[in-house]
């Protein structure tokens, strides 16, 4: 008879980076007490075992009313990369759920995540915009991220950011001017969305637009977008091949043109509109 074998590979549906799950209702617990152990690998099997177990809403809800996020909270801050990009991994996915984007606003996630915006890791700084632009689309969620003073911190990043990374900066700013275009005009937001205008990305083009369009909805924003003459380059765009973009452009133009007794004069200087014709 052939001799038996054995190996140390672990069966093909077993993962050696992912920490085992318990049965039942013991799963979180367990996981939750792994992720303050002292053991490095110890924590990153079970960051990665959690980040599966949140995609279902029933664990999330009890993740969330356990102490979950508090022990997040901490991760956020650890020394090693890994354990930061998968603990802003497991934000997103809670992000994702809409009692996740609540207790975001009630435990206060938005701060210390935000405190990541200058990571080294490019996959955690992804993962953070991921989460703040889920949150920033839910209305209360853009108010906190806006009374939060978050605006001045996003929009350098802008200009900077990699371009999967800066489509999701536009768009999280987007939500945000929705609520509050001062904080961003205050931050010269026009000249840097004016330079996005001409990517050669068109979601980036798009998600520009789209920021232009909230910020020229106030007198003050129709003013600036006047003064700092981007009418003509928002007219060009009216013939961009992506039918989003243009969309975006003919609203920004829209908003703009829709003018009060204050926001007339910039606006007639700019069109070349004798003022005495408005009625």
């Amino acid at each position: 008879m052939a001799s038996p074998q054995t190996t140390e590979q672990p069966p093909p549906h077993i993962d050696p980076t992912q920490a085992p799950i318990a049965f039942g209702n013991l799963a979180l617990p367990k996981l939750l007490v792994e992720l303050q152990d002292d053991d490095l690998f110890t924590r990153q099997k079970a960051l990665t075992a959690l980040c599966d177990l949140l995609h279902d809403p029933e664990r999330a809800y009890e993740a969330i009313f356990s102490e979950c996020l508090e022990i997040l909270k901490v991760l956020l801050q650890d020394e090693d990369s890994l354990i930061r990009v998968k603990t802003t991994e497991v934000l997103y996915v809670l992000a994702s759920h809409s009692m996740g984007r609540d207790a975001f606003l009630n435990f206060d996630i938005v701060g210390p995540l935000a405190n990541l915006l200058d990571d080294p890791e490019i996959a955690c700084r992804k993962n953070v915009h991921r989460a703040l632009n889920r949150i920033a689309e839910f209305p209360l969620g853009a108010v906190f991220m806006v009374n939060k003073g978050l605006v001045p911190k996003l929009v350098p990043k802008i200009s900077i950011e990699e371009e999967n990374i800066r489509a999701l900066v536009l768009s999280t700013l987007s939500c945000c001017l929705s609520v509050n275009a001062l904080p961003a005009l205050e931050s010269d937001v026009i000249q840097v969305l004016r330079d996005q205008l001409s990517h050669s990305s068109p979601i980036i083009r798009k998600e520009a637009a789209s920021a232009l369009m909230a910020i020229s909805v106030p007198t003050v924003g129709k003013i600036k977008v006047c003064e700092e003459n981007l009418l003509p380059i928002l007219v060009k765009l009216l013939s961009d091949d992506d039918q989003e973009v243009v969309a975006n452009a003919a609203g920004t133009i829209m908003n703009t043109a829709v003018i009060t007794k204050d926001s007339f004069k910039p606006l007639s200087v700019t069109l070349g509109i004798p003022e005495e014709r408005h009625l």
